[in-house]
């Protein structure tokens, strides 16, 4: 199969390349990883892609002192510096330049108090879309705080572990990701 890559690192490519190039990524990082999806405009099936965004669960080290875990992440780092530079490394979200091609990788790591569902709906967006559901969501009492849903009145956190969940709280029913740029003009438009 032949890609055709369109520019340089930070600007746009075709879907089909984007879609290569991501695949790869996620295949030489899920051993390091819990569960991990390719997410952003490529799970929009945008035609052409600015970068390349992962969400992805981390395996956890428990604390035997407490209830806190913390997340495993040394030898996803190790792996991705095979692939090219950590330009940014933190436990929650961590940026690669790939080495070849010349690109950059961002990679949204999920784990507690932040939910799968709300992260993998955000990050998958468009960025409007994401806007207008969170507004929504604070009309119906709940708000979006550390990357989970909690209600405004006492704090409680609110189950969004899938996609559903998250836009339930808004009032919506969860769109196909290749709906979502479409609707986020529809919806802002009103």
């Amino acid at each position: 199969m032949v890609f055709r890559y369109l520019s340089a690192r930070g600007q746009t490519m075709n879907l089909e390349y984007a879609e290569w190039l991501a695949g790869h990524l996620v295949k030489r990082i899920e051993p390091f990883l819990k569960r991990v999806e390719i997410a952003g405009s490529i799970r929009r099936k945008r035609e052409f892609v600015g970068d390349i965004e992962i969400v992805a669960v981390p395996y956890m080290n428990p604390d035997l002192f407490s209830d806190e875990a913390t997340p495993i992440l040394d030898p996803l780092r190790l792996e991705l510096q095979k692939l090219g530079s950590i330009v940014k490394g933190g436990n929650r979200y961590i940026r690669v330049h790939l080495t070849k091609p010349d690109q950059h990788a961002d990679i949204f790591l999920v784990w507690p108090p932040a939910t799968w569902g709300s992260i993998f709906a955000i990050r998958t967006g468009p960025h409007d879309l994401g806007k207008y559901v969170v507004t929504k969501m604070q009309e119906k009492g709940f708000k979006h705080s550390e990357g989970r849903a909690i209600r405004i009145d006492d704090g409680t956190p609110i189950a969004t572990d899938t996609e559903a969940q998250f836009f339930a709280l808004a009032g919506l029913e969860c769109p196909k990701p290749e709906h979502r740029d479409h609707l986020a003009k529809i919806v802002w438009d009103r």
